[in-house]
């Protein structure tokens, strides 16, 4: 990890100023943990916990493509620095495990899992943040609409988390675990 805050400090793509902290000459924002679970268990109480996922899918997007042209970046700098970044903004490691270009599915997993160390037991999977992220990633690499869905989690008693990413026409949304992941509050009017 000291490595990657070396070569960054090295290539000044992070850069500190009053009031301001720039990572690859984009804003970021350096937040406690308690924010993002009390948002969490927030939105949870009102069943609109997804806005997480979808607005983390969005962010991640314009993120994505303002990063890959600037620096002319190919799918396995995609993956290193997106991991990179990810382990040293402390949400835990992420693997990506598997990847198939044909059949545009990916397997993440996320050891450490910050959120869900946080978040403690709970029968349902609860990082809805890093979801968004890894759907972000595979929109970019495979060019078309992802959707994630985080099977494993640490907080449901798994070693590991773990996202399956797919095309989003191609979940079985009768599948209650993928509707529920899926579940798009914002589309089904139940914010006002």
């Amino acid at each position: 990890m000291y490595q990657t805050i070396l070569d960054l400090l090295l290539h000044k793509q992070i850069q500190f100023e009053k009031g301001k902290i720039y990572l690859f000459q984009q804003t970021i924002l350096i937040s406690p943990l308690e924010y993002n679970y009390f948002l969490l268990k927030t939105l949870e109480s009102k069943s609109l916990e997804n806005i997480i996922y979808y607005s983390t899918k969005e962010t991640g997007m314009k993120w994505l493509e303002d990063m890959i042209p600037r620096y002319n970046m190919d799918m396995l700098q995609l993956i290193k620095w997106g991991n990179e970044i990810l382990s040293l903004s402390g949400w835990g490691i992420l693997e990506l495990k598997d990847i198939n270009k044909d059949s545009k599915i990916a397997l993440f997993s996320l050891k450490d899992a910050t959120i869900a160390l946080k978040y403690g037991k709970s029968d349902h999977a609860v990082d809805h943040l890093l979801r968004g992220y890894v759907a972000s990633f595979a929109c970019k690499v495979f060019g078309c609409d992802m959707d994630a869905v985080e099977h494993k989690c640490i907080a449901k008693g798994d070693e590991t988390c773990e996202y399956l990413v797919k095309p989003a026409n191609e979940w079985d949304l009768t599948n209650q675990l993928v509707k529920k992941q899926l579940y798009n509050p914002i589309e089904n009017n139940q914010i006002k």
